[in-house]
């Protein structure tokens, strides 16, 4: 969002700016903090327009949800904004503006809520797909295309929408959970010759509790600024959950095996994990996986694994659970199973802790890239491999090895 935003304002200098929406903001009908899952985006839109100039569209199908966001928003915006009560491919067929930023959010891709004999991810797909049709007419060389849940299985809801727009010139300049899409003819101007890691660097400003929001966007001063980027549990959580429906997909049950190069460091500190959180629950995560779906965890770990803490947290787990003490290059090179899935984490890039001068990152990187050399025998065609840390200066301890399983023939399916 942030490179939308950033990319539409440094095109339009002086100018209004029309952002359209499908797919409302839902939370505000329902209680944010039980939802806040379902997105901040209009608000977002609304707030920026406001500050820069421009006007914002925002179409739902849902009376309910409309009305709702309409007594908060329209009140508050009513200069910026306009609410639309219609079918989104209906209402962009009938709109009579350029469009600056086409935002797509509508159809949920309920990959989550479902079981997958259950689950249909065409309709979503397919919706999208007219979406980006209608809207196409509204947009001109400088326009950008934003599209929400994509990191997921099938692609989520942007597939189609997006081999559609390839094929019509256009390019992807981000891709991960959202994908951003420009005219080939603009992508070489924008701020995609930033990565994207530099341009979303995590500030981890304060100790924050996981389920609290992920950021907080204000602005001050007519300047959009991102004042406390936390650790993107969000995508973080995506990963997870995109590699575990791809594990179940695939039905192995009782033969998976999950392998992680580190144990999470939280488990030391019993329930009251406080400002370790940073350090993850992974280790609890695939325990509570197997545990429902079968398989196996095996947690590779250096340091002391029979602290009380963590023995007692994992005791629910015990039969589904095998702690192995080690260097996780050792273990690996001696271990026999196949692996389903391949956790890497645990080699620490402390480019927070040292001086740009003084900070090396080959140790970690090089640390990584032998372990997937290690655990390579015991991959298989439908093995995953995910790795931990990576969207932070250098590409945190991931570059080697990701450049090494994609000259093996590995794809990359979640950057994030």
């Amino acid at each position: 969002m942030k490179l939308a935003l950033q990319h539409i304002t440094n095109l339009k200098k002086g100018e209004e700016i029309t952002i359209f929406e499908t797919g409302m903001i839902s939370s505000i009908y329902h209680d944010y903090r039980e939802h806040w899952m379902d997105g901040q985006s209009t608000v977002l839109w609304a707030k920026f327009a406001e500050a820069f100039g421009g006007q914002v569209f925002s179409v739902n199908n849902n009376e309910k949800i409309v009305n709702a966001a309409g007594g908060r928003l329209q009140k508050q915006y009513k200069d910026h904004i306009t609410l639309i009560h219609d079918d989104s491919v209906s209402a962009l067929k009938k709109f009579k503006s350029k469009i600056d930023l086409l935002y797509l959010d509508s159809v949920d891709f309920d990959w989550l809520l479902n079981s997958p004999s259950e689950f249909d991810h065409q309709q979503s797909q397919f919706h999208a797909l007219e979406e980006v049709k209608a809207g196409l007419f509204h947009l001109d060389p400088t326009s950008m295309v934003l599209f929400d849940d994509c990191a997921v299985p099938f692609g989520g809801r942007c597939s189609l929408a997006v081999e559609y727009l390839k094929g019509k010139g256009w390019k992807v300049v981000h891709d991960g959970y959202q994908i951003a899409m420009v005219q080939a003819k603009q992508s070489h101007n924008m701020l995609a010759r930033q990565t994207i890691a530099s341009m979303l660097m995590p500030l981890w400003i304060d100790e924050v509790h996981p389920m609290q929001l992920p950021w907080k966007v204000y602005f001050d001063l007519g300047k959009l600024k991102e004042r406390k980027f936390y650790k993107n549990w969000y995508d973080r959580e995506v990963s997870m959950k995109l590699v575990l429906q791809y594990v179940t997909f695939l039905g192995r049950g009782d033969d998976s095996i999950i392998l992680e190069t580190s144990m999470a460091r939280s488990l030391q500190y019993g329930n009251d994990y406080g400002g370790r959180w940073i350090d993850g629950q992974s280790t609890l995560l695939w325990a509570k996986y197997v545990q429902h779906f079968g398989g196996h965890v095996v947690s590779i770990d250096k340091g002391d694994m029979t602290d009380e803490a963590t023995l007692s947290r994992l005791t629910p787990y015990a039969s589904y659970v095998t702690l192995m003490h080690g260097d996780s290059v050792d273990v690996l090179n001696r271990f026999q199973g196949k692996i389903s899935l391949l956790y890497v984490d645990g080699n620490d890039f402390d480019w927070l802790e040292v001086s740009p001068v003084d900070f090396d990152p080959m140790p970690a990187q090089l640390t990584t890239l032998s372990q997937v050399k290690a655990a390579q025998p015991s991959l298989h065609t439908d093995s995953a491999v995910v790795f931990d840390a990576c969207l932070i200066p250098y590409g945190g301890s991931c570059t080697l090895a990701v450049d090494y399983l994609k000259h093996q023939g590995w794809k990359v399916v979640h950057d994030a």
